[in-house]
C-alpha cells in the first residue's frame, strides 16, 4: 500500500512539471505572424534585440520624467529607452493629450510638479528682494517668459504671494510683494502731497528710481481713494502731467477773477502759467456760453455787451465805432469773429436782405427814383471797425444825390474836375511802384504791407473826394450833424464803397 502511495505522488510531481518555454525562433516567428495578422502592434528597439508596445513607451517616458524630476529633455530619452527618436515624438503628443500636467516647452518636458518647485523657490527668493522680473526669472530657471508668465499667474495666492504686474505688450513684467507695494505707495504719497506747481510723473519716478507704469498706477489709486488731491493731465502720452489740486484752484480763480474784470480770457498765460494745452476746451467748460476766439475766450458779457451797442446802433439810425467798446488787446482777428457772432448784426443783415428780395418782386414796375427813396440798406461794416446803419446810410445817400445833381446844375466842371482826381488816386492805389531788380529785397517787404497801402490809399481817395464835394457843397448838414466834421471820413468811404 505504501508503494502505491509512493507512486502515485512520484507520478502527480511529474506532471506538476510541464515544459511549455518556447524558443527565441519560435517567439519571432510568433510575433511576426501577430503583426502580420494586425493583432499587435510592436516598437523595435534600436538594437532589435527588443520589442515595446506604444502603451508601454508612454509609461516609459511618464516614468523617466519623474525620475528626472520633473523636467527632461526629449532628446535625452532616445538613449534611456533605447527608442527610435521618431517614435518617441509621435506618441508623446498622446502623453499630453492625456495627461494635462505634462508640457512641451521647446524641446524639453516639464511637468506641474517641477514647475511647483520653481514657484516655492521664486517665492523665497521675493519676499527677500521684494520685487523680481520675469526676465531674470527666465533666465535663472532656464524657462521661456510666456510659460514662466502663466504659469506664476496660475499659482498666485497658493504657491507666489504677491502682485503680478504686467504693463503694456513689449515691456518687462514685475512680481512685487505687497510689502514692496505698500512702500511704493507711500513713497508716492509723499512726493506729491507737498507739490504746488505741476510735474511730470517720468522725472518724479526717474528721481525716485521707480517703474513708471508702476508709480502712474499707484498715484492713480491714490488719487481714486481720495488721499491725494489733484488730477492728471491728459493726451500727454507717455509724459503725463500731474496737477496739484491747489495749483487746479489757482487756475481756476484767475480764469474767474481775469474773466470777470476784462470779460475775456487770454490764451497765451494760461499756456505758459498753468500749463494748459488746449485752453479753449478749459474754457468752454469753466465759462459755458462764451466764444473761443483767435488769441483769448470771450466771455458771454462781452457778447452781450457788443451786441447791445450794435443794436442800439442799428436802431437808432447813427454809426458805430467798434474798437472803443471791446478791449484793446484783442486782435484784429478777434474783432472780426465776433462781428461774425453779433446776433444783432447778423439778424440786421437778414431782415435787411429778404427785405430787398420781397421790394424787388413786388415793385418792378413803379418808378426806380422812388423805389431808390423807400429802399431799406443793409448796415455797412467797414475794415471791422466801423457799423454804419442802414438807414443812416439811405438818408445821406439822398442828401448826397440832392447834393450832386445842385453841383452839377450849378457847375458840371468842377464835379468833373472832383470825379478826374478821384479817378487818378484809385489808379494810384491801385498800381504801387515796382522796385528795379537790384531792390527785390525791399519790394517782398513792401507787398507784405499791400493790404494795408490798400486800405490807406482808399481812405485817402475817400478825403480826396470829400474835400471836392464838401467845398463844392458849402456848409451842408444832415440832421445837425456836420458832414465836414469827425463823421466825415467815414460816411466818405461808406460812400466810396457804396458806390463801387
Amino acid at each position: 500500500m505504501d508503494e502505491l502511495e509512493a507512486l502515485q505522488a512520484a507520478f502527480q510531481e511529474m506532471q506538476a512539471v510541464v515544459n511549455d518555454r518556447l524558443s527565441e525562433r519560435c517567439c519571432i516567428d510568433l510575433l511576426l505572424r501577430l503583426q502580420k495578422e494586425k493583432m499587435i502592434t510592436l516598437i523595435y528597439t534600436t538594437d532589435g534585440k527588443e520589442y515595446v508596445t506604444p502603451a508601454h513607451l508612454r509609461t516609459e517616458i511618464q516614468r523617466e520624467l519623474v525620475r528626472a524630476g520633473g523636467r527632461i529633455s526629449v532628446v535625452d530619452l532616445q538613449p534611456i529607452l533605447n527608442v527610435d527618436l521618431s517614435h518617441i515624438e509621435k506618441h508623446l503628443s498622446q502623453v499630453l493629450k492625456k495627461d494635462s500636467s505634462i508640457h512641451l516647452v521647446g524641446t524639453t518636458l516639464i511637468s506641474n510638479a517641477y514647475v511647483d518647485v520653481c514657484c516655492e523657490e521664486l517665492q523665497s527668493t521675493l519676499e527677500q528682494a521684494g520685487k523680481l522680473s520675469i526676465g531674470t526669472l527666465s533666465t535663472r530657471f532656464d524657462l521661456p517668459p510666456d510659460f514662466l508668465l502663466t504659469a506664476i499667474t496660475a499659482r498666485l495666492g497658493s504657491l507666489v504671494h504677491g502682485r503680478l504686474y504686467s504693463p503694456t505688450a513689449g515691456a518687462e513684467s514685475f512680481l512685487y510683494t505687497e510689502t514692496y507695494l505698500r512702500r511704493v505707495r507711500a513713497r508716492v504719497r509723499g512726493a506729491f502731497s507737498a507739490l504746488t506747481r505741476p510735474i511730470s510723473l517720468l522725472s518724479v519716478a526717474q528721481q525716485q528710481h521707480m517703474e513708471e507704469e508702476l508709480f502712474a498706477d499707484e498715484l492713480a489709486a491714490l488719487l481714486c481713494s481720495g488721499r491725494l488731491h489733484g488730477a492728471l493731465q491728459e493726451n500727454r502720452g507717455a509724459n503725463t502731467i500731474f496737477l496739484p489740486q491747489v495749483f487746479v484752484h489757482a487756475r481756476d480763480h484767475y480764469i474767474d477773477s481775469f474773466a470777470a474784470a476784462n470779460s475775456f480770457v487770454p490764451y497765451d498765460h494760461l499756456r505758459s502759467q498753468f500749463q494748459l494745452s488746449n485752453p479753449e476746451r478749459t474754457l468752454s467748460r469753466r465759462i459755458p456760453g462764451g466764444l473761443p476766439l483767435s488769441t483769448c475766450y470771450a466771455t458771454p458779457a462781452l457778447l452781450d455787451s457788443l451786441d447791445a451797442a450794435v443794436g442800439a446802433a442799428l436802431t437808432s439810425a447813427t454809426w458805430l465805432q467798434i474798437s472803443p467798446i471791446l478791449p484793446s488787446s484783442l486782435s484784429d482777428a478777434d474783432i472780426a469773429q465776433l462781428l461774425q457772432h453779433c446776433a444783432a448784426l447778423n439778424d440786421a443783415i437778414q431782415t435787411t436782405t429778404q427785405s430787398l428780395r420781397k421790394s424787388g418782386q413786388s415793385k418792378r414796375g413803379e418808378d426806380a427814383e422812388q423805389r431808390a427813396h423807400e429802399l431799406t440798406m443793409p448796415p455797412l461794416l467797414i475794415e471791422d471797425e466801423y457799423l454804419i446803419s442802414g438807414t443812416l446810410l439811405r438818408k445821406v445817400m439822398e442828401a448826397v444825390s440832392q447834393g450832386v445833381r445842385t453841383v452839377i446844375a450849378q457847375d458840371p466842371l468842377l464835379f468833373q474836375a472832383a470825379h478826374q482826381q478821384l479817378r487818378h488816386s484809385l489808379d494810384a492805389a491801385s498800381s504801387p511802384h515796382v522796385e528795379s531788380r537790384s531792390e527785390k529785397q525791399a519790394q517782398r517787404k513792401k507787398q507784405r504791407n499791400k493790404k494795408k497801402r490798400g486800405k490807406a490809399a482808399s481812405r485817402e481817395v475817400a478825403n480826396v473826394f470829400m474835400r471836392v464835394f464838401c467845398c463844392s457843397v458849402c456848409g451842408f448838414c444832415l440832421d445837425g450833424f456836420h458832414l465836414v466834421c469827425v463823421g466825415s471820413s467815414l460816411l466818405a468811404r461808406a460812400l466810396l464803397l457804396l458806390s463801387c
